[in-house]
């Protein structure tokens, strides 16, 4: 893209915000609007000047004729750390996946980012750096950073507020949060890689790549996971709000999340979505971004038989929002239509949490189990599987889990979002509750139709979803972004998939 234009694209992403900014400060006093007014037009009238006085080549990274090590030295930046052992929320599968094949490639150190007022002794630090390495494949080094706390009094805040505006924030609870993007943490992180000389980043999530894209050193080649697309979830959290303040207050997040995205899309060797879908909506906000699939993906519990029982079963952790909300929708609207039209009927909710929802109950057939160790007799018991998730992005994997191991499953079209399974031959798709209900009934109902689908949709999630496969292309990425060159990729059907520019 000419330089010309990604001014032209600048003004006009200044212009569509200043709508939703305008809109903002009606709410305001007039002196919280002078201060405000103040910074936003310091922060665009900046970040125009520079765009036109900077050169492209200026803001690219590392040149691409450097020879990649044998044997390089990888750092992992993550929020995600796995304090207990038994960590199999969707997001810690996905990392210790990735890990796995980073550590193919070379010893990889780590960086967790710890929760803010919370000091650690060297106790905890020596045990939970114990915990790391006994989870993960980590064979360098493991430390912990604490993000800076919320900013107090008025000139700080403004400050946040400059950077925010530029795209410098993360998000935290879909709330804007300048945690990890201060100059002190920028600092910390620039005498560790200073430590680590890195020859790979992996920054997972938005949240750890964006204080990347404020240091002013020279990196090493950054790959970057998407695994949430943070701007498509606060998205649909603005479409969920009911007043206008909490709408105003989510849309400005939207806007402040593509900025930041922009700035690490543009930094990073490579961005990794888990969909083509996801693939096509961060290409199309940034076009020379180089954007790969890397699917999410779940292990087999064995040959599980098919099962006569009529029991659902869903499966997720309930401190995970739209998990929450999807058990209580499930328990509370959907399941009363199933047990009414089949008595014999029995739920089972199984994850961290799930058992403080108070949604158990023994006259329909409920029951909230909580964290289970060993979901392969739940799996085995169970007739299908339900995902009624209506927020979010990504893709589930306990969708490809009950897929793997040969359950039907009936899902929002949220839920199933960005997976290749067939609807109505390979998985149920309804979105209204009586819908969704009566689609858990007709397979309740009907043992061999759900027999067959179960049967289609593990087909399907062996092939599109294979581990060995979707770590091949992981490593090849990771190789290439060494080499300082893209990389061709197959797709799900086999055919080559080339990033744009």
């Amino acid at each position: 893209m000419p330089h010309t234009q990604r001014a032209f694209n600048r003004t006009r992403m200044v212009l569509s915000t200043n709508k939703i900014i305008t809109g903002s400060l009606r709410l305001l006093n007039m002196s919280q609007r002078r201060y405000t007014i103040m910074i936003i037009l310091r922060a665009q009238l900046f970040g125009l000047v520079k765009l036109l006085r900077t050169a492209p080549a200026a803001r690219g990274h590392r040149p691409p004729d450097f020879a990649a090590p044998l044997n390089p030295r990888i750092l992992l930046l993550s929020e995600f750390f796995p304090a207990d052992p038994r960590c199999v929320v969707g997001t810690f599968q996905r990392l210790k996946r990735h890990l796995a094949v980073l550590d193919r490639l070379g010893p990889v150190d780590a960086i967790f980012m710890w929760s803010p007022g919370r000091a650690l002794s060297e106790a905890d630090e020596s045990r939970f750096r114990a915990v790391a390495k006994q989870t993960w494949p980590l064979r360098g080094s493991v430390h912990f950073m604490a993000p800076g706390r919320r900013a107090n009094g008025l000139l700080p805040r403004i400050n946040d507020a400059f950077w925010a505006l530029r795209g410098f924030v993360g998000f935290d609870r879909d709330q804007p949060s300048m945690a990890m993007c201060r100059r002190r943490q920028i600092e910390d992180i620039e005498k560790m890689l200073e430590v680590f000389q890195p020859d790979l980043i992996f920054a997972h999530r938005l949240n750890t790549a964006v204080p990347l894209t404020r240091m002013k050193s020279r990196l090493p080649p950054i790959i970057v996971d998407f695994d949430d697309v943070e701007s498509v979830r606060i998205e649909r959290l603005a479409m969920s709000k009911s007043n206008l303040i909490g709408r105003w207050k989510a849309r400005l997040g939207v806007v402040l999340a593509r900025r930041a995205q922009g700035r690490v899309s543009a930094a990073a060797a490579g961005v990794l979505v888990c969909s083509e879908l996801e693939q096509r909506k961060v290409q199309l906000m940034y076009p020379e971004a180089r954007v790969y699939v890397i699917p999410n993906s779940a292990a087999a519990l064995g040959e599980l038989p098919t099962s006569s029982q009529r029991i659902a079963v869903f499966v997720g952790t309930a401190g995970y929002e739209p998990n929450k909300e999807a058990i209580l929708w499930l328990a509370k609207q959907i399941w009363p239509y199933i047990r009414g039209a089949v008595p014999q009927a029995r739920l089972i909710v199984a994850g961290e949490g799930t058992g403080d929802l108070s949604i158990g109950s023994e006259q329909l057939g409920i029951e909230a189990l909580g964290f289970v160790e060993n979901l392969a007799p739940i799996y085995a018991a169970a007739m299908l599987a339900v995902c009624p998730v209506r927020r979010g992005s990504g893709t589930r994997i306990k969708i490809i889990e009950a897929a793997v191991n040969g359950r039907p499953v009936v899902s929002t079209t949220v839920g199933a979002e960005g997976l290749t399974f067939k609807p109505g031959s390979e998985i149920l798709i309804v979105d209204d509750a009586k819908g969704f209900a009566d689609a858990c009934i007709g397979l309740l109902r009907d043992p061999a139709r759900a027999a067959m689908i179960g049967k289609a949709a593990s087909r399907r999630a062996r092939s599109a979803y294979r581990s060995e496969r979707i770590a091949e292309h992981l490593r090849a990425i990771c190789i290439e972004a060494l080499h300082g060159r893209g990389v061709r990729m197959p797709s799900h059907d086999g055919e080559s998939n080339l990033p744009g520019r």
